[in-house]
């Protein structure tokens, strides 16, 4: 049998770090995983071991959700309308031709202020359909220091794991420590 596609995987040679998609009832997100705790189950293949996260899998993420989208701002809104009129004016006589309405072959106040409230439009219509497009969510590691862990173990199941290897590490702990007395004391 071959080895399904996988999301994610680590062996002893290579980790994989291409971001992919996740989402549940509220929505989807791109999971950047570079820098994360990655935490899955151990398998096996070819008497080869290896992590891995497969399509479909549950998995749990404690990260930075940022989103991404693009927000109004009169700046931008007025510095792209000067480029319009910019753009527009570098090709003089189309300019004159479209805005010079009284025909004398230079654009007055009037005929300006045509130029610009077609400008102002043409960048409203562009601008529009920007913020129209979806947001797009982002989880990668925070920048202020936080875990950041990804697992295809249920939290409870991991929780469970950290006791008894917090219960083993003590008992080692402790026969270490009267180990090295004994050694002392002979």
């Amino acid at each position: 049998p071959e080895i399904p596609p996988m999301l994610w995987y680590r062996n002893h040679m290579f980790s994989s770090w291409a971001g992919f998609i996740v989402g549940d009832e509220k929505g989807r997100c791109t999971l950047d995983p570079r820098g994360a705790e990655v935490i899955t189950p151990r398998y096996s293949y070819n008497h080869h071991y290896y992590n891995a996260i497969y399509p479909g899998e549950t998995i749990y993420v404690l990260g930075q959700l940022k989103t991404l989208k693009k927000q109004r701002n009169d700046h931008e809104r007025h510095s792209l309308i000067s480029k319009k009129l910019v753009e527009w004016k570098r090709n003089h006589f189309s300019f004159l031709d479209y805005f010079d309405n009284n025909k004398d072959g230079k654009i007055d106040e009037g005929e300006m202020a045509s130029a610009q409230n077609a400008a102002t439009r043409t960048v409203d219509m562009q601008l529009e359909e920007i913020y129209q497009k979806p947001a797009t969510h982002i989880v990668s590691q925070p920048k202020d220091g936080r875990p950041f862990i990804v697992s295809s173990i249920h939290p409870d199941e991991l929780v469970q794991r950290y006791k008894r290897a917090i219960i083993f590490h003590l008992f080692a702990w402790i026969i270490l420590s009267i180990f090295v007395l004994a050694m002392q004391v002979n």
